[in-house]
């Protein structure tokens, strides 16, 4: 259930793509469902979910902060009842159901909290109970994890992806929990996340991308640099088709920045174009035109300084 999100909900002919996301159909397909299978906390959270998406008003899909807040107060009677009697099962299940049961149920039921009524912190308990019963089911970690990134606590992130890297280890927690402490500035840990993630996982970009980025950092001479340079070469011939876009913008970046400080400009303007068509926000290119001291009035690389080698690998 957790996986599952509606389309994009900006404008009129989103706010109808929005309601034909939820059809009647399905709707009434899970009810019967979630009636027929007393015990499935999956079938009893989608049907739950889908009967109060499917009733909200047209208009309210433009107003993305009564999405964000909860859409409790926009509810008709008829689906309050529902939902609060589909947690009712779910809040039964987590706490006479087998350990199984309850672990699916109490994911479902604080999906519900957070997204119907906004109680982030009825949620996130949930959420806790259920990686205790079952430490290796990766969805609730997931939804721990994004309500851990929209708060500032970042201790609390930290001791979270901890715990689940003790749980169940994974390259994908090693890495954020390798960003969390480069927003601390502490390298060491950093690289022991990421060399710990390439260990995991060999070919995953992104895991790949950053130790390249972390020897480009640390190279002091030629010699070095032509090192992170063979690296990079084979990370993308291995691994760059079929990484995803956000995976593929890291590596462009990182792949420009190397040939900026080795001097090959034309090299760099290629990785930077290229960075600019899939992802066009100004200040994904910008940050690295700075590192380089390049940005020009217009956004574009100025000419290097004089006595800059501008041949490069």
């Amino acid at each position: 259930m957790s996986q599952l999100q509606p389309p994009g909900t900006d404008g009129g002919a989103q706010a109808s793509a929005w309601q034909q996301f939820f059809l009647a159909e399905t709707v009434a397909d899970l009810k019967q469902a979630a009636n027929l299978a007393a015990d499935d906390p999956y079938v009893i959270g989608m049907a739950a979910f889908f009967q109060a998406m499917s009733s909200l008003p047209k208009d309210v899909p433009k107003a993305s902060k009564s999405l964000k807040d909860g859409v409790w107060p926009f509810l008709p009677d008829a689906s309050r009842t529902y939902v609060q009697e589909a947690m009712s099962r779910l809040e039964h299940l987590s706490r006479t159901g087998d350990p199984t049961t309850a672990a699916g149920a109490l994911p479902a039921l604080g999906v519900l909290q957070l997204l119907m009524q906004h109680d982030r912190a009825a949620a996130e308990e949930n959420l806790r109970r259920s990686t205790e019963l079952r430490p290796d089911a990766d969805g609730p970690w997931e939804v721990r994890t994004v309500l851990g990134a929209r708060s500032n606590r970042w201790r609390d992130r930290v001791t979270l992806c901890e715990e689940r890297l003790k749980a169940k280890d994974s390259a994908r927690f090693r890495m954020i929990l390798a960003k969390l402490h480069e927003q601390r500035g502490k390298t060491e840990e950093v690289e022991k996340q990421v060399q710990a993630a390439v260990k995991l996982a060999p070919d995953n970009l992104l895991a790949n991308t950053a130790l390249a980025a972390l020897r480009l950092r640390q190279a002091t001479t030629a010699e070095a640099l032509t090192q992170v340079g063979e690296m990079m070469a084979r990370v993308k011939q291995s691994m760059f088709a079929g990484a995803s876009q956000d995976d593929q913008c890291s590596f462009e970046f990182l792949h420009g920045l190397y040939f900026g400080l080795a001097g090959n400009w034309a090299r760099a303007r290629d990785h930077f174009r290229r960075l600019r068509e899939v992802s066009p926000s100004e200040a994904t290119y910008r940050e690295a035109y700075e590192a380089l001291g390049l940005w020009g009035t217009e956004g574009s690389f100025s000419q290097p300084s004089p006595g800059t080698d501008a041949k490069g690998p």
